[in-house]
């Protein structure tokens, strides 16, 4: 399975999301949690949440916030029914951040919960063991 996973992105960003969630302190972020914009957004009533901030301001960390907050959900619901996935972009790593790159990346997460999703990369990785095809020619088959 792992052998098929790095195939699809080599990307870990379990480990990086890690290193950002160890820098949190106690207590961060709990305005945003407690923001009725934030809850908005976390019981689907608004779509987007948007964070602006200028370089070094904490949107990284408080990403990492969300994330796990997500993922606390997941846990709670059934196999397959949610998917949590994510990038962290960071300008020292901008050759690493192509739009195929990510998208690879967040198709490889959500095939950590779907079995059906990672038979078919598994099918794909036996007709095209070198090398993964581009995402463009990946999600056709994705969201068939």
């Amino acid at each position: 399975r792992q052998k098929v996973m790095t195939w699809v992105s080599p990307i870990d960003v379990a480990a990086k999301h890690f290193d950002v969630s160890s820098t949190r302190q106690p207590g961060t972020g709990e305005w945003l949690s407690n923001s009725s914009t934030f809850q908005e957004w976390e019981s689907g009533i608004s779509r987007a949440l948007w964070c602006p901030g200028i370089p070094g301001a904490g949107k990284t960390v408080l990403a990492s916030l969300i994330i796990d907050r997500l993922r606390a959900v997941q846990l709670h619901e059934p196999v397959s029914s949610v998917a949590v996935a994510w990038f962290y972009f960071n300008y020292k790593e901008e050759s690493t951040q192509t739009p195929n790159a990510i998208l690879l990346s967040l198709i490889q997460q959500i095939a950590v919960y779907s079995n059906k999703l990672y038979d078919l990369l598994r099918f794909a990785y036996k007709e095209h063991p070198n090398s993964c095809p581009s995402a463009r020619q990946l999600i056709p088959t994705c969201v068939s």
